[in-house]
């Protein structure tokens, strides 16, 4: 049965009863300017959020009086909140200061509000502990990884100047290796072969190769002065690399 500004069994319907706890924390947390808040505050809060059909209904202020004061005087007590730790974990937690200022003489009440915060600290120190621990693994596991792509680099570059300077000896001389530039014929079948078979587009590869060296003016007599001449432009083959 239902009145005009009330309902009987509120605190039967947990719905309800959750929904006005709710109302009420929304009010100390928004509107609220006193250490503590009347029957008669939550009264009017309720019913202007009913006027404004944000919620489907209130309680009546003698109810609120009688049968609703203990919701308020249980919030008075001590506020408190709850917060998700994970998914399936939720910590309530107190106001330190509403539990200094009602419990400052009572030494089991302290330790009984203030407990929950001693096992969180110490969750959130292992979490640090873990989440340092971890940090430094990663650390670790990128300077080795920027080691090896250092090393790969150097390796890629010494075996990149060791097969430039084997095609320029093959092709043995800088009259040949201008035919070869310009797509020409070397007239060695052996060369168009290895180029073929080597590289996957032999022609990007002889541009790139113009690029990274500088030819001298050799002539077919010069042949065996090939591998002296060959000049890389951005680096030369360390001796130490390649231990024959």
């Amino acid at each position: 049965m239902m009145n005009k500004i009330g309902t009987k069994g509120i605190l039967d319907d947990i719905e309800k009863e959750t929904a006005l706890r709710k109302l009420i924390v929304e009010y100390d947390e928004n509107h609220n300017t006193k250490s503590k808040i009347t029957f008669k505050d939550i009264y009017e809060f309720v019913k202007s959020q009913y006027d404004k059909d944000k919620v489907g209904f209130y309680p009546g202020y003698t109810w609120w009086k009688t049968k609703g004061k203990h919701l308020v005087d249980e919030y008075n007590l001590v506020k408190k909140r709850t917060i998700p730790l994970s998914e399936t974990e939720d910590l309530d937690v107190f106001d330190i200061l509403d539990v200094l200022e009602k419990h400052y003489g009572d030494k089991d009440s302290l330790i009984k509000y203030l407990l929950p915060y001693n096992d969180l600290l110490d969750r959130l120190v292992n979490k640090i502990n873990k989440l340092q621990s971890n940090s430094r693994s990663l650390s670790e596991q990128i300077e080795k990884k920027d080691e090896r792509i250092q090393l790969l680099e150097k390796t890629n570059s010494n075996q990149q100047a060791l097969l430039d300077g084997f095609f320029y000896t093959i092709i043995g001389s800088e009259k040949d290796l201008d035919k070869v530039m310009k797509r020409g014929s070397t007239k060695s079948d052996i060369v168009n072969y290895a180029l073929s078979k080597t590289f996957g587009n032999p022609a990007a590869y002889i541009e790139e190769f113009n690029k990274r060296v500088e030819i001298g003016n050799l002539t077919t007599d010069e042949k065996k002065d090939n591998v002296v001449k060959f000049i890389p432009k951005n680096e030369a083959l360390e001796e130490d690399d390649y231990d024959y």
